[in-house]
Formats: structure tokens, sequence, C-alpha cells
């Protein structure tokens, strides 16, 4: 809150996570191991992209000259890492158009030509469809998308005033844009999956790294509170506990409530399961 007060809102939220078939993984692995059984090579390899991403950010500026930054890294119940950033941008560098925010952000398919960057769109940046399609998906509560997928479809990015991310482009695939669509398979049944259901992302970080970068444009605190409840919220709890169990009728059995509430780790492969590495980075000393 301190780096808001003195830079102001935050203008890019960025979220990254691992791809566990990265090729670097991959070819690290002894023969008959799966990512999952190797987290000291997944943390190596997601360490070394995080320090890369950085190294864009600050000294490649490739949004622009950054003001501040702060960022946390949390490991996921999978093992996977995952990387919240808030980025700020010095005055000059500014999305203030709609047009900067459409070279920094999309959301919709790339071109066929691109096939490296569609290929992991496709991949790795669909909202997996849900409601008609597939009405028992994951993120369905009560009938509706807790994500508020698909999205709603936009000749042009506009930003309604008061809300917190702008509406990208997302245009229909017509005749004469039939890239801006794609044969899916959700939950076992085809179906067809176009810019109503992709993640905001960059196409430069998206190409690069591989993985699940989502990009998204940001103009409310709501954000910074968002990226640091990930610092307080503490570890998950669940609860195992193997006890006798007495006849359902025995009158005599004894409940002990305390034993009921009782605070238990989650058990992982990852030993270290918390958030770390929060780093401020005044214009002045990016380094």
């Amino acid at each position: 809150m301190a780096v808001v007060r003195k830079h102001g809102k935050p203008d890019l939220f960025i979220t990254f996570t691992c791809n566990p078939r990265h090729p670097d993984i991959l070819e690290n692995l002894l023969p008959g191991q799966q990512p999952k059984d190797r987290p000291d090579i997944v943390a190596r390899v997601f360490k070394g992209q995080v320090e890369e991403l950085l190294d864009d950010l600050k000294l490649k500026q490739i949004f622009g000259k950054p003001a501040a930054l702060v960022y946390t890294i949390e490991f996921q119940q999978r093992g996977l890492p995952h990387l919240h950033l808030l980025l700020t941008l010095d005055r000059a560098s500014k999305l203030s158009t709609n047009d900067l925010i459409d070279k920094a952000v999309q959301a919709e398919l790339p071109k066929r030509e691109a096939a490296a960057l569609r290929q992991t769109v496709l991949t790795c940046l669909i909202h997996s469809p849900c409601g008609h399609t597939n009405p028992h998906a994951a993120c369905m509560q009560n009938g509706r998308c807790s994500k508020h997928y698909p999205k709603s479809y936009s000749d042009h990015t506009i930003w309604p005033e008061g809300d917190l991310h702008p509406r990208y482009r997302r245009r229909r695939a017509t005749d004469e844009c039939p890239w801006l669509s794609e044969a899916y398979t959700a939950a076992g049944k085809p179906c067809v999956v176009d810019s109503a259901s992709v993640v905001p992302f960059n196409a430069y970080l998206t190409s690069k790294y591989g993985s699940h970068i989502n990009v998204e444009c940001c103009n409310s605190v709501k954000a910074c509170k968002y990226l640091f409840k990930y610092v307080y919220k503490g570890h998950d709890k669940g609860k195992a506990h193997a006890a006798y169990t007495s006849a359902p009728n025995d009158a005599t059995t004894v409940r002990d409530e305390i034993a009921e509430y009782e605070d238990c780790r989650v058990v992982g492969q990852v030993k270290h399961a918390g958030t770390y590495s929060a780093s401020i980075c005044p214009a002045a000393s990016l380094r």
C-alpha cells in the first residue's frame, strides 16, 4: 500500500503459472519420471523463468518504463509454482489509450501463421468451455460461471468507468477472420472455442515462455488486496483422524470437539508451501 501511495494505482496484473510440460523440465527427467516426481527441477526452471521475466520488465521494459513492481510466489497444492505480479508504469509509459492497451494485451486467438503462439494459447490460455456446453465444469456455481466466461464480444477495446479491467477486443469469427475460432474438446465433447473463451495475454511473453501468463490491465487498489492476501492467508488446512467408532445407537459415545477442530498441515511434495519474495524496484535503481 505504501507503493500505491507513492506511485499510484498499478497498471498491469500478471499471473504466471509454471508449465510442467516445458521442454527444460522434460529434458531433465530420468526415464519413467513425471514432472510431479521432481519438484526440485520444476522449481529451479520456474525460478530461472521468473528472473528472466523480471529482466524483461525492468531492463527491456517491454511495457514501458516501470516505476515499481511487487510480486509474490506460492506453490499450488498440485505443486506448481505460481507468480502474481503488479507492475506500476512511469507516468510517460501509462497505457492511456485503447490502442496502447491492444498492443500490451490480447484476448483473441492468434493468426494461424503464428503456429507456436496459437498452440500455446489453445493449450494454456483457454477457459475450458462451461455453461450449456459443460454444465458440470469446476467453475460453474449456481448455474453460472464464477469466472464470468464466456466474455462478451467487442470489436474494440473499451474501459467503462468504474470497472476494474477493460473490456478487451474480442471479435466474432467471420469469413474475413476465420482464425478467431478453433475446434476444441470439453468434457469429452467436441465444441468450438473463440475469443469469448480466451484468457487475456501478451503475445511476446506467451511466445517466449510457452506457459500460462495472464496479463490484465487494472485500475484499482483491489488488485493489491488480491495479491497480498497470498502473503497473509497462511497455509491451507486439512484434517485426517483415525479413531474407534462405536455402534450408531451407543449412548456412551463422547464427542471430542477439540480434536475435531485440530489444525493440521497439508502434506505435499513441496517442503515450503508459503509465499516469499516481495520486491519493490524504484525507477532510479531497477537492478
